[in-house]
């Protein structure tokens, strides 16, 4: 495939939230329609006026859903509840880590009370999930070559997310897209 295939074949999945209405335009997802360049794969020109895109982490780039499960149900098991499973935990992730355990806490059985100096659910989570936050995450199908066109082309690229800084910049080491991003 050519960079701009790469580009499309991942990113067309995203078609109309990156934008370029202007004069009356339909939108239409900037990366996706990008004319070929007819110079080689060393001297592409950028896309259009972009240069600079910001992905979010989780659900765009990565799948993480599995060590986020893994972490959540590490948890719940502390706390006498039962584990969730992916399909669970996918419909509760979203808004943060926090959330994603209140949510889970809820589903099994109501929120819990921590005495004076005990850890939260909140923070035995990150706990378990900072101590593992890559193993079963991996890079979603796609994501490796699109970026790497983008990077051809002279496109900044950066990642904005709930998760903290030093665990994100961990992960997209681990998986080998940190080389891709400023941090």
């Amino acid at each position: 495939l050519s960079p701009t295939d790469k580009i499309k074949s991942y990113f067309g999945r995203f078609q109309g939230v990156v934008s370029n209405e202007r004069d009356g335009q339909s939108p239409k997802a900037s990366l996706t329609g990008v004319e070929e360049p007819k110079q080689s794969a060393t001297a592409l020109r950028p896309i259009g006026n972009i240069s600079t895109v910001i992905f979010d982490l989780d659900g765009t780039l990565i799948d993480s859903a599995l060590d986020l499960l893994a972490a959540l149900n590490r948890v719940l098991a502390e706390f006498n509840r039962p584990p969730q499973t992916r399909e669970m935990v996918v419909g509760m992730i979203g808004n943060g880590a926090a959330k994603l355990v209140g949510r889970a806490l809820e589903a099994t059985g109501g929120l819990v009370e921590t005495r004076d100096g005990e850890e939260t659910p909140f923070q035995r989570f990150m706990h378990h999930y900072k101590s593992a936050p890559a193993v079963q995450t991996a890079p979603y199908p796609g994501v490796e070559d699109a970026l790497e066109a983008l990077a051809q082309r002279g496109v900044h690229m950066a990642v904005c997310t709930n998760k903290p800084h030093a665990l994100s910049v961990t992960i997209l080491e681990a998986l080998g897209l940190s080389h891709f991003f400023r941090h």
